[in-house]
């Protein structure tokens, strides 16, 4: 019962990839870089194609020389439609997510996140804090974590394919924080909340993150699907298992919540 579980929710988000992939092929003309013939030599040049007057025979509707402006556009383009192209040749179950008795890829292209306040619209809104602090030490990807452990948190999530903003300001309430992470998921449309929880060994700390979970509950944020809570150890410690775990079991939660009317 439990692998049967597990299985429906990695065909999910493996097919919700699959889907979001030919999505973006859909958007990018296809492109090829060829020879056209000169006054005293050949001439690299970088065609368009495209299906012209309903007959269904890809034609080439535009040409420009290499060198041109257009050109530098394009071959961005044809850069991008190559990488997508290798990331679903290397997606694997793709013999069974295109079984045409498995109807799950049309049913995932529809699928989106079912709560607007966690779409890619408010993430993308989501402004990051970067604050020069003494404390901030930690470089990765960009960014400098105020601990180890937080970097630790952002490489896992980097591992993973996901995106995220470190310390991005929100408004839960009458409150504002700046809450350590949020992680966006391609796969299931929806970003969640991270708050990292180092220091709960000292009182001052405990009580006052205590009132924060309390406001976040009370303002409608369910723990696991729309905000994570990663408390270390006493002594500072914590388990990158756990972690992982707890991060992929967000990802799970959101797949089944947005998932289940039309999928499982």
């Amino acid at each position: 019962m439990l692998a049967a579980e597990f299985h429906k929710t990695a065909l999910f988000l493996r097919g919700k990839r699959l889907a979001l992939l030919r999505g973006k092929l859909q958007t990018i003309p296809h492109i090829s870089i060829g020879k056209r013939k000169g006054k005293e030599s050949y001439v690299d040049v970088i065609r368009i194609y495209g299906v012209k007057d309903g007959s269904g025979k890809k034609t080439v509707l535009h040409q420009f020389d290499i060198d041109s402006k257009q050109a530098k556009t394009l071959i961005a383009s044809l850069i991008q439609r190559e990488s997508i192209e290798k990331k679903l040749s290397e997606l694997r179950f793709r013999d069974v997510l295109d079984d045409e008795k498995c109807s799950i890829i049309q049913k995932c292209s529809a699928v989106g996140g079912n709560d607007a306040r966690f779409s890619k619209a408010e993430f993308d809104k989501l402004v990051e804090l970067n604050e020069e602090h003494p404390l901030k030490e930690h470089y990765f990807d960009g960014h400098i974590f105020r601990s180890k452990s937080e970097m630790i948190v952002a490489q896992f999530i980097k591992s993973m394919g996901l995106e995220y903003k470190y310390e991005v300001i929100v408004h839960i309430g009458d409150q504002v924080y700046y809450t350590d992470f949020a992680v966006y998921c391609p796969e299931t449309g929806r970003f969640f909340l991270i708050e990292h929880l180092g220091m709960m060994s000292k009182d001052s700390y405990r009580m006052k993150n205590f009132a924060k979970i309390t406001n976040y509950t009370m303002n409608g944020y369910i723990e696991g699907l729309d905000v994570l809570f990663i408390i270390e150890h006493g002594d500072g410690r914590f388990s990158a298992d756990a972690i992982c775990g707890k991060i992929l079991g967000v990802i799970a939660a959101q797949a089944r919540s947005i998932a289940a009317a039309s999928v499982f």
